[in-house]
């Protein structure tokens, strides 16, 4: 009886040992809404940071448009531990992005080198140098402000979490 008792104590220390030690390894998911009205909206979930990168649905202005394209603001702001449940804002950013509706075009302004840089949609890859969030940003300020896509190469799940 106890060599029973002793082999059970020890694959239950075995048991609770390996978990303690897998526990830091695991983050949860940022959640995709930041707040119950859906207002920020995760659009970057930097899983071993735990922070989350949200725009601010309430941001968005179209801030000028004609028959060949349009000018639209958003805002995006930075949740450190947000895969905690933490809510706090420490950063935001203004993003103004350009629509070319011709030639299905997005620059966006970088204000600190006062110029305009072309939206690479196809970059998505983060391991790739010339990777940015811009076209993702870009495409959720588009659709947040006209209800419709301007590149459409997202999965519907993506345009899903806009409505």
């Amino acid at each position: 009886m106890f060599k029973k008792i002793f082999s059970l104590a020890i694959l239950l220390s075995a048991i609770i040992f390996s978990t303690a030690a897998a526990a830091p390894n695991y983050r949860a998911p940022c959640p995709t809404y930041l707040d119950a009205e859906k207002n920020y909206i995760l659009f970057a979930d930097l899983k071993i940071h735990g922070a989350g990168l949200y725009v601010d649905r309430k941001s968005v202005k179209v801030i000028q448009e004609d028959e060949g394209g349009c000018l639209i603001s958003i805002d995006e702001v930075q949740v450190p531990d947000a895969n905690l449940g933490k809510t706090e804002i420490t950063n935001r950013f203004n993003h103004i992005y350009s629509y070319v509706y011709d030639k299905n075009l997005v620059m966006r302004f970088i204000a600190e080198e006062d110029k305009w840089v072309r939206v690479n949609p196809d970059i998505t890859n983060p391991e790739d140098d010339h990777f940015t969030y811009d076209a993702r940003i870009a495409e959720m300020a588009y659709y947040l402000a006209y209800g419709k896509k301007f590149y459409g190469t997202f999965d519907e799940d993506f345009y899903n979490i806009l409505k």
